[in-house]
């Protein structure tokens, strides 16, 4: 089995999600983010490789009448 990477789990959101979602960072800024990210993420590494961490979430449905 492969060792956890958490810089390359930030690196997915980083490059992936948030231009989706309309953020566009620079290469300096996503260089400066990764180089931290596996220090500041190391408490949420399990022994098992695997990260756990909470992601609350708010649903809100509506009908429309």
């Amino acid at each position: 089995m492969q060792a956890l990477s958490l810089p390359v789990f930030v690196e997915a959101d980083l490059r992936g999600w948030l231009p989706v979602m309309g953020v566009i960072l620079k290469e300096e800024q996503i260089g400066q983010i990764l180089h931290g990210a596996e220090d500041v993420l190391a408490s949420f590494a399990t022994s098992e490789e695997k990260a756990v961490f909470e992601s609350p979430a708010h649903f809100i449905t509506s009908i429309k009448e």
